[in-house]
């Protein structure tokens, strides 16, 4: 009773199978702004099974985010942390946000950074990707993973004023497949703060190519290009 009473809304949808992501299993990788929005919207659109994979602690300057004060709040390092201290695993402590924002998923964070040699194993298999960084490095380590799995990503990496997402589709019959994968690696976000505005904005975006992949409804086919949205574009 209780997976009916919190998915009836999007149940109601013809063509929606819940089971279908009640059953999945998704990889997150990061642990900034991105990693946060796109962990949430997972989580209250019912992805069973998140885990959340990204390097970093919860600092004191974090944490004075949620005071009041006169400081303009920064959540580009996060902002899922309100029941955390500093030095706590980021990652960790999204998963234990998210957990309460959805009891019936099964959500774990794991403090670690996925270029190192080897680490990249840690991922397995799940069925699909999500890489939020603005690392180059990490994207190019996990499409590589990805690709010799056949895992899809969806690559996502964003600034204060605009956000990129593209994916991998290991099902693609693309000729430029090599092409695509060196251009969702997006380098021009390279060191660049990540923007509140922009990832929430894109993290549904994300979150529904993933829903459309595991779970398609009728003809729908997921994006097969980059998609960019700019807040400094008239027409975004």
């Amino acid at each position: 009773d209780s997976i009916v009473n919190r998915y009836d809304r999007q149940e109601l949808i013809e063509g929606w199978q819940q089971q279908k992501l009640s059953g999945a299993k998704v990889a997150v990788v990061g642990a900034n702004a991105l990693a946060n929005y796109t962990s949430l919207t997972l989580s209250a659109l019912g992805f069973g099974n998140i885990e959340i994979f990204g390097s970093g602690r919860v600092t004191e300057e974090m944490l004075l985010n949620y005071e009041e004060n006169d400081r303009m709040p920064d959540y580009s390092s996060g902002f899922l942390y309100f029941d955390s201290l500093a030095g706590d695993s980021k990652a960790e402590a999204i998963a234990q946000f998210i957990s309460k924002v959805n009891p019936l998923i099964s959500a774990s964070g794991i403090n670690i950074d996925l270029c190192r040699a080897g680490n990249i194993n840690v991922i397995g298999k799940p069925d699909i990707i999500f890489e939020t960084t603005n690392d180059p490095a990490s994207k190019i380590t996990v499409l590589e993973y990805a690709a010799k799995n056949r895992i899809p990503v969806i690559s996502m990496s964003s600034s204060t004023v605009s956000v990129g997402v593209g994916v991998f589709n290991p099902r693609s019959r693309r000729d430029d497949i090599k092409k695509l994968i060196e251009n969702i690696v997006f380098t021009e976000y390279r060191d660049q703060k990540q923007g509140t505005t922009t990832s929430m904005v894109i993290s549904g975006l994300a979150v529904d190519e993933a829903r459309k992949y595991l779970m398609p409804i009728r003809n729908e086919r997921i994006i097969d290009d980059i998609v960019v949205y700019n807040l400094s574009s008239g027409t975004r």
